[in-house]
C-alpha cells in the first residue's frame, strides 16, 4: 500500500479500470442493490434514534425543534423505505446509471447532515451527560452506517465524513482539555473507520468479480455443451432422484430411434434394456451392472450396456457423476453416452482370435487351459472330466514330402472330421503342430471311451485325396480321467500325454488309458536320459564283441562289437533299456561315434585275418 494512493484505491474499488462500460454498470447496480436492501433497517433504526434523542432531551431544548428535526428523520426514513419497496422485485444485477448512484449518496448525505445539524444544537443546549450521550449515538452511527453503506463506497464515505467533520466540530468548540482529547481519539477512530470501509468495499468488488467470472464460465460451458449436443457423435442425459430422464437431448432420441418428448420422463434403464428385448445373460448382466452403478451414487465410467436399434446390435459406454446442490444432497445423475459399436466389435474379435486356432478354428491352448482349469478348485477336489489327448501317427511324413501348405489342408481336414462326431458339449482344441486335445465333462467308463476313440480313428480313416495323392491317416491316442488319475489340470495333462507316449509306443494307431506303471516308465526313462550325458563324459561305455564263425569250416572270421553300460550303480544295464532313450534324445550319435572309434582301437590289435 505504500505506493498506492489513497485516490487510485477508492477508484480502483468504484470502478475496476479493466470492466468494460457494461461491466461497470453491473458492478454499480449490485453495488446499488446491496445498499437498498439494507434501507429498511437503516431507517427504522434512524426513526427509532430520533425518537429516543427527542424523549431524553424533551423539556431541555425547544421541542419544536425536535419535533421538526423527528418529522425530517422519519420522512427521509420513508423515502428509503419506499426506494426499497420499488426495487425489491429487481434482479441485484440490473445495471443502474452513475446518476442514480449519485442521487442515493445524495440522500445519504442529507440523512447525515440532519443528524449532524441537530447534534450540533443539541451540544449547545444541553449538559455533560446530554453530550456523552450524543456522543456515544453518533460513534455508534459512524461506525455501524459506514460498515452498511460499505458495499458503496463513496456514500460510506459520505456518510463518514459528514458525521465525524460534525462531531469534530462541536470538540474544537469547547473549551475544555478532555475535548482536544476526544478530538484526537476521533481522527483515529475516523481513520479506522474509512480504512475498514475501504477494505469492506474491496472484498466486495473482488467478490462480484468472482461471480462474474463464475457466469462467464457458466455462459461458455453452456455454449459447449449446446455446440456438443449439435455437433459431437456423443450425447449427453441427465435424470432425476427415480432415474427418470430430466434432460433429453436430441442425440440421444436419435441415438434410441424414438422422439425426444416419448423419453421425457421415463427410467433410463428401462428404456435402453427395451431396446433388447430378447437379451442374452452376459447382456442382462451389463444392465444389473449400470444398475449397481446408479445405486451406489458414486462417478462412473464407461459402463458398457448393448442396444439393438433398427435391427442392428450396437453397444453404448456410459459415464456419470451424481448431481447435488449447495446442500449436498443427491439430486440425480449427469452424463454422456458413447457408441463404441466398431471399437466393441474390434475387442470382440481380438478376445476371439486369443481363444481360437486361426488355421483350424478350433480352441487354441489358451482357451482349453482355461476350460481346463476351471475343472478345478483349490477349496475341493477335482471336478469330474476326461481327457483325450490326439496325435497325428503320419503328419510329419505328409509334411515334410508334400509340403506344409498341404499339411495345413490336412489338419484343417482332420479338424473338421474329429468335429463331426464330437459331442457340442466337448472341448476340441488344437495344442499344436498335429497335436489335439479333446475335453469332456464327466468321466467316462473305459469302454465308451474305446468307443470314442474307435469312432474318431474311423473318422480319420476315410481316403482322403489332395493333389493326386491318397492319404491315409490316423492317430494315437492317450486318455486321462479326472479325479481318479489327476487332481490338477497339470497333472491331468501329464498323465494323458503319458498314455499318449504308451499308445505310440504300442504300434501307433491305438488307444491306450494311463495306467500307474506309466509314471514309473517315465521315471525310470528320465533318470536314463539324465545318466546318459554323464556316462559319455565319465567313459562308462564298454565293448563286448561276439565271435563271428564259418559254419562250414568252423574257422573264426572276426568279431561283431556289442555296446554295453557299465553303471556305477545299477551295473551292466543291457543294451534294451537305454539304446532308444539314446535314439529318442539324439545322443545315439555320440554313442555310436565313440562305438565306432573303440572299435577300430581294438581291431588294431588282432590278426591280419580277423575282422
Amino acid at each position: 500500500m505504500a505506493n498506492f494512493p489513497f485516490a487510485h484505491w477508492l477508484v480502483a474499488c468504484w470502478r475496476d479500470p479493466a470492466a468494460t462500460a457494461e461491466l461497470a454498470a453491473m458492478y454499480r447496480g449490485r453495488q446499488f442493490h446491496a445498499v437498498v436492501r439494507q434501507l429498511p433497517v437503516s431507517s427504522i433504526a434512524n426513526t427509532i434514534s430520533a425518537l429516543v434523542l427527542a424523549c431524553v432531551f424533551w423539556g431541555q431544548v425547544d421541542s419544536v425543534a425536535l419535533v421538526g428535526w423527528t418529522l425530517l428523520v422519519s420522512a427521509i426514513a420513508l423515502g428509503n423505505a419506499l426506494l426499497w419497496w420499488s426495487r425489491r422485485a429487481v434482479p441485484p444485477s440490473t445495471p443502474v446509471s452513475l446518476r442514480t448512484v449519485r442521487l442515493m449518496v445524495a440522500g445519504i448525505a442529507a440523512s447525515a447532515l440532519t443528524f449532524v445539524s441537530m447534534s450540533g444544537y443539541l451540544y449547545g443546549t444541553t449538559d455533560g451527560d446530554g453530550r456523552l450521550l450524543l456522543t456515544a449515538v453518533l460513534a455508534a452511527f459512524i461506525g455501524v452506517g459506514s460498515w452498511m453503506y460499505s458495499c458503496l463506497p463513496q456514500a460510506a464515505m459520505v456518510w463518514a465524513c459528514i458525521l465525524c467533520g460534525g462531531v469534530a466540530q462541536q470538540f474544537i468548540a469547547r473549551p475544555e482539555p478532555v475535548y482536544t482529547y476526544l478530538t484526537g481519539l476521533l481522527a483515529l477512530y475516523a481513520v479506522v473507520v474509512w480504512s475498514t470501509t475501504l477494505l469492506t468495499s474491496r472484498m466486495f468488488l473482488n467478490g462480484l468479480k468472482f461471480e462474474a467470472e463464475i457466469e462467464r464460465q457458466k455462459q461458455l460451458v453452456g455454449l459447449l455443451l449446446n455446440d456438443f449436443e449439435a455437433h459431437a457423435s456423443d450425447w449427453l442425459w441427465e435424470t432425476d432422484c427415480q432415474g427418470c430422464l430430466r434432460h433429453v437431448s436430441q442425440r440421444l432420441a436419435q441415438a434410441m430411434g424414438v422422439p425426444s418428448a416419448e423419453l421425457q420422463g421415463q427410467p433410463l434403464v428401462q428404456r435402453l434394456a427395451a431396446l433388447s428385448p430378447q437379451m442374452v445373460p452376459a447382456h442382462a448382466a451389463m444392465f444389473r451392472a449400470l444398475e449397481a452403478c446408479l445405486a451406489q451414487r458414486q462417478p462412473f465410467r464407461d459402463v458398457l450396456v448393448p442396444a439393438r436399434v433398427a435391427g442392428q446390435l450396437q453397444w453404448w459406454s456410459l459415464t456419470a457423476k451424481p448431481l447435488r446442490d449447495g446442500a449436498g444432497r443427491w439430486r440425480g445423475w449427469r452424463g454422456v453416452g458413447s457408441d463404441v459399436t466398431v471399437a466393441r466389435q474390434r475387442e470382440l474379435e481380438m478376445a476371439r482370435l486369443a481363444h481360437i486356432d486361426t488355421l483350424t478354428g478350433l480352441a487354441n491352448r489358451y482357451q482349453f487351459g482355461k476350460r481346463l482349469a476351471g475343472y478345478f478348485s483349490p477349496a475341493a477336489t477335482a471336478g469330474p472330466c476326461t481327457l483325450l489327448l490326439l496325435d497325428l501317427d503320419n503328419f510329419k511324413t505328409v509334411n515334410d514330402s508334400l509340403g506344409h501348405a498341404l499339411g495345413d489342408q490336412l489338419l484343417q481336414e482332420v479338424s473338421l472330421r474329429l468335429q463331426s462326431v464330437l459331442d457340442p458339449l466337448a472341448l476340441l482344441a488344437r495344442l499344436g503342430g498335429d497335436e489335439f486335445a479333446l475335453l469332456l465333462p464327466g468321466v467316462l467308463e473305459r469302454p465308451e471311451a474305446e468307443r470314442l476313440g474307435a469312432q474318431m480313428q474311423a473318422a480319420l480313416a476315410l481316403p482322403w485325396m489332395a493333389n493326386g495323392h491318397r492319404i491315409a491317416v490316423h492317430a494315437s491316442i492317450g486318455v486321462g480321467f479326472a479325479p481318479d488319475d489327476a487332481n490338477t489340470a497339470e497333472q491331468l495333462l501329464k498323465v494323458s500325454d503319458m498314455a499318449l507316449y504308451a499308445a505310440k509306443a504300442a504300434g501307433r494307431r491305438t488307444l491306450r488309458f494311463f495306467d500307474p506303471s506309466m509314471a514309473l516308465r517315465a521315471q525310470q526313462h528320465l533318470a536314463v536320459l539324465s545318466d546318459l550325458g554323464l556316462a559319455l563324459q565319465r567313459g562308462d561305455f564298454v565293448l563286448h564283441y561276439q565271435p563271428q564263425v564259418d559254419l562250414a569250416s568252423g574257422a573264426l572270421l572276426g568279431f561283431e562289437a556289442l555296446v554295453r553300460w557299465q553303471h556305477p550303480l545299477r551295473g551292466l544295464v543291457s543294451p534294451l533299456d537305454f539304446i532308444t532313450v539314446a535314439e529318442e534324445s539324439g545322443l545315439i550319435v555320440l554313442l555310436g561315434a565313440w562305438v565306432l572309434r573303440q572299435a577300430c582301437v581294438d581291431a588294431a590289435d588282432w590278426p591280419a585275418h580277423l575282422r
